[in-house]
């Protein structure tokens, strides 16, 4: 009657007490790859911080295409400022995006507006973001 054999026919107890088998150490042999497996975790996540910051920001530009308010003084310049500003990397999970536009600035924290000469404000970027944040959590839960 034969004897199952352990790890695919090896005897690790022979393994363990005769290195000369393997030529070697056994426990110089064998490597962790966890460090691998974390590495390639952190780049997956990396691509999809880029990814839902890219798609963010595309949204945006849409919002800002047709201007904050009345679309009469629509030159596209606001909605081109828009735009990834850092990427996210593996040793850096965050993605920065933003406008360098005094404009932009201007419409969402709110301003005086010369020409109404009331206080105005119109958030694109937030209401955007509210919006895009099931977006976000489905494209994290894959």
């Amino acid at each position: 009657m034969a004897r199952p054999s352990r790890a695919g026919g090896t005897n690790l107890r022979v393994l363990r007490f005769n290195p000369r088998i393997l030529g070697t150490n056994p426990r110089a042999v064998w490597r962790s790859k966890i460090f691998d497996v974390i590495g390639g975790l952190r780049n997956d996540l990396s691509d999809n911080v880029n990814r839902a910051a890219e798609d963010y920001i595309a949204e945006v530009q849409l919002k800002l295409a047709g201007g904050y308010k009345t679309g009469k003084f629509v030159t596209g310049a606001t909605a081109l400022s828009a735009r990834v500003r850092e990427f996210a990397t593996p040793e850096s999970l965050t993605a920065v995006v933003g406008s360098s536009s005094i404009v932009a600035v201007s419409w969402e924290f709110g301003h005086v507006n010369l020409f109404t000469r009331q206080f105005e404000r119109n958030e694109i970027w937030r209401e955007t973001l509210v919006d895009f944040f099931a977006n976000f959590q489905f494209d994290f839960s894959k």
